[in-house]
């Protein structure tokens, strides 16, 4: 494990927006038959928009069992609310009911298995709104650099003294004495790990990384507060941050 010297490197500080389209997942289809345990389990994104055109949008963390019972986490994507259980939940023969109890939320719909998709209505108070979630499939696609590469990677330690944080990382540098060029890796949300893991499998920091290093550039990511090997809360503020 090594401490991060940032004067040897030419900073440049990058900001990947992971929601762009070049860095968007690109879902594949289910093929062949699949029990409704199993086809239901996983991860589904969906935009819920109320009759005064606020929207959020959600991402609801499936796992179910075979002998009925289920558990689901979700994340409040446009919130930065990651992690959070629902009540209680029944998923019976393709019909899903959700509540929670603490906002007085529920979402009641039916599974379509040929469109990958869940379909109801999500409740909150007296309001409603229709909602379509669709699962994310994980892609199988590399994601890992195939053959000999012309750069090092090291893992490394930040201290962040004013947030009273410790930051894991990694460094990539090109082949050769140097100075470099450097990426400054951000996601732009929180609570992820150093290579913006997203639902489908899909590293987008570790793939640029490795894409720069050949073009020259070394490049930093690190683990968001309280994700991997960062310590901490992931409840910190954009200014914390910033100072991360």
């Amino acid at each position: 494990m090594t401490r991060f010297h940032p004067m040897r490197y030419v900073v440049v500080i990058v900001m990947i927006v992971l929601t762009a389209p070049l860095l968007r997942a690109q879902f594949s289809t289910i093929q062949g038959s699949a029990t409704m345990d199993t086809l239901i389990s996983g991860n589904w994104r969906g935009t819920v928009v109320s009759a005064q055109g606020l929207r959020f949008e959600l991402l609801l963390r499936v796992t179910a069992y075979k002998d009925g019972p289920c558990e689901v986490l979700f994340d409040i994507i446009d919130q930065q609310q990651f992690g959070r259980r629902f009540s209680w939940c029944s998923i019976q023969n393709g019909h899903v009911l959700l509540n929670i109890d603490s906002s007085n939320s529920s979402f009641e719909g039916m599974l379509i298995p040929s469109e990958l998709s869940i379909v109801g209505t999500w409740r909150q108070a007296r309001t409603t709104a229709p909602v379509r979630f669709r699962k994310i499939v994980p892609m199988v696609r590399p994601q890992e650099p195939q053959g000999s590469k012309a750069y090092a990677e090291q893992s490394f330690t930040a201290i962040n003294r004013a947030g009273g944080v410790t930051l894991g990382g990694t460094l990539v540098t090109p082949t050769g004495s140097g100075p470099f060029p450097l990426f400054v890796f951000a996601s732009d949300r929180g609570h992820q790990d150093r290579n913006a893991t997203d639902p489908s499998g899909h590293r987008p920091f570790l793939v640029l990384a490795h894409y720069f290093a050949e073009q020259g550039w070394a490049s930093l990511r690190l683990d968001d507060r309280g994700v991997g090997a960062s310590t901490g809360k992931n409840v910190g503020t954009l200014e914390d941050q910033i100072t991360d």
